[in-house]
């Protein structure tokens, strides 16, 4: 990297002033004003850079007033290096910080430790980049804002309702003119809507190229309750096959009374097993439709598909089973089998057998408990998914 000033017969400049800066060949220049010094910072890298190979640019620290580069005897002055420490307002935390330079690098680092004083536990402790066109967050103050964004979740979380609570909050919001529910297949599209204490279905007609909410509606059919309703609509119990929903208007997220009978129904369904991987991504997609952060999301529920354990739910994985099922998986014969990732970083997926040292690989995915058949896969962020097929 190079600076170029101003001469009598050349005139440059840039927005630090009359000189530039012009990276090596091959190279590009990041370039900004350090928050604290006031000095500025060029970091130079190359242009191609190869891929998952990560690389430190080159830095630079230039005084913006004469246009050359500081070495670090130069610039230290603009620095405190000695050993500080900070207690905070309510007296829980300490924090030792001291700003360091590494000669091997050249670069400055401020290394921070931060106390609980009441326990004299180490929260914390680590190196972080001290150039930075923006204040930089001392490890205090991360801490606290780690424990306010925590609060903020926590009551959110608190705040949000059950299956029951929720309908009771929909309910208090019903007004006429109410779009309740809407869904469709090739032929026909149904719009729900809430009027003068019923529920009036509309009907239309499909045609080529129609958005299904654009359909002619008219009215067809009268209901005294959303569960009346929903009892006939559910008696096909292919309803989530045969149909796909939509919503009318600014819905998307939003808290609308027929959630909890198609988060109810679809929970039935997980529970049963019974559908394909295809057959699920339709009834997901109805669930998507009212999804809204207003519902608990243990409401929404999910069970081992070999034993109907309970389980958290992982809308990604349906038909998954629970630990203490994993621990029966074997092969057609029945010799115990284990998953494990391949790669690092949780990638890969590969059967071993356990009853046999050194391993003995399982050359199959198709595992089995009992006469029950399951699979194993990688799952999307790394480790083992076994699900039933």
């Amino acid at each position: 990297m190079r600076i170029i000033k101003s001469t009598p017969s050349k005139e440059v400049s840039s927005i630090y002033g009359n000189f530039e800066f012009v990276p090596d060949e091959g190279y590009e220049l990041r370039t900004y004003i350090d928050y604290e010094s006031k000095l500025i910072v060029v970091e130079e890298s190359p242009v191609k850079k190869t891929a998952g190979i990560p690389y430190i640019p080159e830095q630079y620290i230039v005084d913006p007033q004469r246009a050359i580069i500081l070495s670090h005897e130069d610039y230290k002055q603009y620095f405190n290096y000695e050993l500080r420490e900070f207690h905070s307002e309510d007296g829980k935390y300490k924090l030792e910080s001291q700003r360091k330079h590494n000669p091997e690098t050249g670069r400055d680092y401020e290394e921070e430790k931060l106390t609980d004083l009441e326990t004299g536990k180490l929260i914390s402790s680590g190196r972080s980049i001290v150039f930075g066109p923006e204040k930089r967050q001392n490890a205090l103050e991360s801490h606290y804002a780690r424990l306010e964004r925590r609060r903020i979740e926590a009551a959110k979380i608190a705040a949000r309702k059950t299956l029951e609570e929720h309908y009771e909050l929909c309910k208090q919001q019903l007004s006429n003119g109410k779009f309740i529910l809407g869904y469709y297949n090739d032929k026909q599209a149904f719009k729900l809507v809430y009027s003068n204490g019923n529920f009036t279905l509309f009907e239309g007609k499909m045609i080529p190229n129609q958005i299904a909410k654009d359909a002619n509606f008219k009215a067809t059919t009268q209901f005294e309750t959303l569960e009346e309703f929903w009892t006939d609509f559910t008696q096909n119990p292919k309803w989530y096959l045969d149909y796909q929903s939509f919503i009318d208007g600014d819905e998307w997220r939003k808290d609308r009374i027929i959630a909890s009978f198609i988060i109810n129904k679809a929970n039935e369904i997980r529970k049963s097993g019974n559908f394909t991987q295809a057959e699920y991504n339709k009834l997901n997609s109805w669930e998507n439709q009212v999804y809204t952060e207003t519902i608990r999301r243990n409401q929404y529920q999910q069970y081992c598909s070999n034993c109907k354990t309970p389980m958290l739910f992982n809308a990604r994985y349906p038909k998954m089973i629970c630990r203490n099922c994993v621990i029966l998986l074997s092969d057609k014969n029945g010799r115990k089998v284990s998953f494990y990732n391949t790669g690092f970083g949780g990638y890969g997926c590969q059967g071993y057998y356990l009853d046999v040292d050194p391993k003995e690989k399982y050359d199959s995915n198709t595992v089995y408990i009992g006469d029950k058949e399951f699979y194993a896969q990688e799952a999307r962020f790394g480790g083992i998914v076994i699900q039933k097929k």
